[in-house]
């Protein structure tokens, strides 16, 4: 797997905004099958003001892609996906180009920057540090099985305040053909509320109460009714379901992982 250091112009309403080209990589391409990834790697410091000692935003992106024709579907798939939050291209009806898109986030996310912590900035400059800002997308590769690979985004934000919010973003494509996969293909209807279940029993055992109530007065699932998460993991025979931090449980839980053998799913998955 090659990589790619990208470069952007910005528009010159951006000044103060300061380009370097990282040399970092996350993951490769092991797993994908016929398809080949490059990566485009972005390390980019957004100034609040043009004032000196002003607050910044950094910016760091590790964004896999299939650079040849054949990937074009798969590319656009996976941009539509969120990987990228906020999410500036999934109403876009053209589609989408890897280097173009990843441009045009870059620039919108420094405009938003500037103008949304500008106003706010410029009422409060004794709390500079409150505006610092950090965004950070690492994606790579996991091998699934064979009819499976995993495309994993690990991102972190933090916007000011405590702490920042670690998120994992997973999607599915067939590495043969491309094609994004989707849970409604892996299991079968209804399997929402038998693995809801299964996925409840695990959390009570594994946090030592009986039941789903105990469970919320340790402050899981407080609040909600239990669901699947939409982000797993498929590695060989078996599927490990993500709740992000902050999720289904305070921040200081962490995120939360919970993994069933195929044996174990055998009834709801096709």
């Amino acid at each position: 797997m090659r990589k790619t250091l990208f470069t952007f112009v910005l528009p010159l309403l951006l000044s103060g905004v300061l380009l370097s080209c990282g040399n970092h990589q996350s993951g490769n391409g092991k797993g994908a099958g016929d398809f080949k990834f490059e990566s485009i790697v972005i390390d980019t410091m957004v100034n609040l003001t043009n004032a000196a000692n002003t607050p910044k935003a950094e910016i760091h992106l590790n964004i896999l892609y299939v650079p040849e024709e054949e990937g074009a579907t798969l590319n656009d798939s996976l941009l539509r996906t969120g990987i990228l939050s906020p999410d500036y291209m999934a109403l876009a009806k053209h589609p989408l180009n890897v280097p173009e898109a990843v441009d045009s986030f870059v620039i919108h996310y420094a405009n938003d920057y500037r103008r949304d912590y500008g106003r706010l900035y410029n009422q409060d400059r004794e709390h500079g540090s409150s505006y610092q800002v950090q965004y950070t997308c690492n994606t790579f590769i996991k091998p699934g099985n064979d009819q499976i690979t995993n495309y994993v985004a690990e991102v972190y934000y933090y916007g000011g305040g405590e702490h920042g919010q670690q998120l994992t973003i997973v999607k599915h494509f067939n590495p043969t053909n491309g094609h994004m996969v989707r849970p409604s293909e892996l299991f079968v209807s209804g399997y929402e509320s038998t693995l809801t279940d299964m996925i409840v029993e695990r959390l009570c055992k594994e946090n030592g109460v009986s039941d789903l109530k105990e469970l919320k007065k340790n402050n899981i699932m407080m609040g909600i009714d239990p669901y699947v998460p939409d982000n797993f993991l498929v590695e060989g025979k078996t599927y490990t379901f993500i709740y992000n931090e902050s999720e289904i449980a305070p921040h200081a839980k962490g995120e939360i992982r919970i993994t069933f053998n195929e044996s174990e799913l055998k009834d709801i998955l096709k």
